[in-house]
């Protein structure tokens, strides 16, 4: 099968399984016919072999790594960020604050989850720049621990002007 696939990759045609189905892409207005017979002939043994290599490929699991608590250098970019944050109401530029209204039933600890889940993934959004004691300014990536996320909640189900309050809350510091 590897012999097969291979001579076929060669001719840019490519095959995949997707949901026990056997998908074959190329170029071109048709398949060769010789190409369709032995794709055809063996099918079976195509998408048995195409299943027991895809099993190792993909990883269920991001690995977590240990990093650097002193930090790491910035970027050209992010020294351009860190330079425009200095200024009176720079930190404000790049957040952009809302307010969600969900309707019927709602699951908070799912939404909770779900926020957490995606801080622990991406540590690009646990990360912050410190100025170190030399005055050098780094990136540091955070645990979800000690970036303290959390998600506020405000039930207005009982409100008769609930447009009103979240307004206040909008131009407040909540």
């Amino acid at each position: 099968m590897k012999e097969l696939i291979s001579r076929l990759k060669a001719h840019d045609i490519h095959l995949s399984v997707n949901n026990g189905d056997l998908k074959v892409k190329f170029k071109g207005a048709s398949l060769p016919a010789v190409f369709f017979k032995e794709i055809k002939d063996n099918k079976n043994q195509i998408i048995d072999y195409l299943n027991s290599i895809s099993d190792v490929v993909v990883p269920k699991y991001i690995l977590n790594i240990q990093y650097d608590k002193s930090g790491y250098p910035l970027s050209s970019s992010q020294r351009r960020l860190w330079i425009l944050s200095q200024f009176e109401e720079g930190n404000i530029a790049y957040n952009i604050p809302r307010a969600y209204f969900f309707e019927g039933s709602f699951d908070r600890s799912a939404l909770d989850y779900a926020f957490k889940s995606l801080l622990d993934r991406h540590e690009i959004l646990r990360t912050v720049f410190r100025q170190d004691d030399s005055g050098e300014v780094r990136q540091v990536v955070l645990s979800s621990e000690e970036l303290g996320f959390q998600i506020r909640y405000l039930d207005l189900q009982d409100e008769r002007e609930q447009e009103d309050v979240v307004w206040g809350i909008v131009h407040s510091d909540w």
